[in-house]
């Protein structure tokens, strides 16, 4: 069995556990999830439009702290739109990386988009093992840690030096698939705690 093969069958199986997470279940879960969690907190999305979009759209954002304000969150989606290659047919990075070489004289944009993603994915592979660590400490103790942070790195480099663009999305797919379930149970069970420190942020 040749390499294209083996990688044509790998896909075949990892896009059909895909659809088993991402199935029936996860979605009543999500969605009855969101529905109770509107109904418990009084409609607050419909409440606090308002004040969303208006946070989103001001250029100054003096009631939170963060690298960038609301307004510069929404750079990318405004380049990708006003440049005019949101139908491109391309997606993800390739997408990105088109709008602002588009936008851009020279190889700049090209050189902005790649810069920025290399910053991001190294903080997130950061973020994400420091959170898998913490996590794996507190139910199994310190020695866990650094068996946790041999695995880490042996997977990270596997799945970002051999693996393509689609087998990496899609077992990152699967994982916050997976991640979803327990966090949805969680907030169902402390919606009563999620509820009275909305009510305490509201009124602060």
């Amino acid at each position: 069995m040749d390499e294209t093969t083996t990688s044509h069958l790998l896909m075949g199986y990892l896009d059909k556990i895909d659809s088993i997470v991402w199935g029936t279940p996860l979605q009543v879960l999500l969605i009855g999830t969101g529905l109770f969690l509107t109904l418990r907190l009084g409609l607050i999305q419909v409440r606090s439009l308002v004040r969303g979009l208006r946070l989103a759209f001001s250029k100054e954002d003096t009631e939170s702290e963060g690298d960038i304000s609301h307004f510069k969150a929404l750079m990318t989606a405004l380049v990708i739109i006003s440049v005019g290659v949101w139908d491109s047919g391309l997606d993800s990075s390739p997408l990105t990386v088109t709008a602002f070489r588009t936008g851009l004289p020279g190889v700049w944009g090209g050189l902005i988009v790649s810069c920025g993603l290399v910053l991001f994915a190294f903080s997130t592979i950061l973020g994400w093992a420091y959170y898998g660590e913490k996590c794996l400490e507190y139910l199994f103790g310190i020695k866990m840690v650094l068996p946790y942070r041999i695995l880490w790195v042996a997977v990270v480099f596997c799945s970002g030096a051999l693996g393509t663009n689609a087998f990496v999305w899609t077992f990152a797919d699967i994982m916050n698939g997976l991640m979803a379930v327990p966090n949805l149970l969680c907030l169902l069970l402390l919606s009563g705690v999620i509820a009275a420190e909305t009510k305490r942020w509201g009124n602060d």
